[in-house]
């Protein structure tokens, strides 16, 4: 399989499980932590969010500023503030997905020289992309674990 196409697949994946885990995820609901010191999953979304458009920058993908989210989702934060609801949180979650297969479709050099975000470490560009792509999973499964925590049923 073609790489562009592999990493499309893969995070178009985590996006369909997403999709399966937000019924009766409310703006209300979704803004609770589902328990002590844990992230809500409007937090949670926020932050995969926000490290889908880095993704997007990294790859060359202009990106819009959003004044309104401010520093949502951002690593040491507080894990539950977030200035938009979590319905447009998903709403924007979403778009990125034809932007993130345009990105991926277009990439020419996955070998190329890339600092990875979460470990400071330069490596190949695929290399990055692989850790982003567990990242992003990683946080899907927190959202799924929080809705059961809120008292929604599992949906997996």
């Amino acid at each position: 399989m073609e790489r562009g196409k592999l990493w499309r697949t893969a995070y178009k994946t985590t996006l369909a499980l997403l999709e399966r885990n937000l019924p009766g995820l409310t703006d209300e609901l979704a803004v609770q932590r589902p328990g002590p010191a844990a992230a809500s999953p409007a937090w949670l979304l926020a932050h995969t969010y926000m490290t889908r458009r880095l993704i997007l920058k990294m790859l060359g993908m202009p990106q819009v500023k959003e004044e309104d989210l401010g520093e949502d989702g951002y690593r040491g934060s507080d894990g539950v503030t977030v200035h938009v609801p979590f319905s447009d949180l998903v709403k924007r979650f979403r778009a990125t997905d034809e932007k993130m297969k345009q990105a991926f479709m277009a990439v020419t050099d996955w070998e190329r020289p890339t600092k990875n975000p979460g470990t400071g470490q330069e490596q190949p560009l695929e290399g990055v992309i692989a850790f982003l792509h567990m990242h992003e999973s990683y946080h899907i499964g927190q959202i799924a674990l929080a809705r059961k925590l809120l008292g929604l049923p599992g949906v997996m």
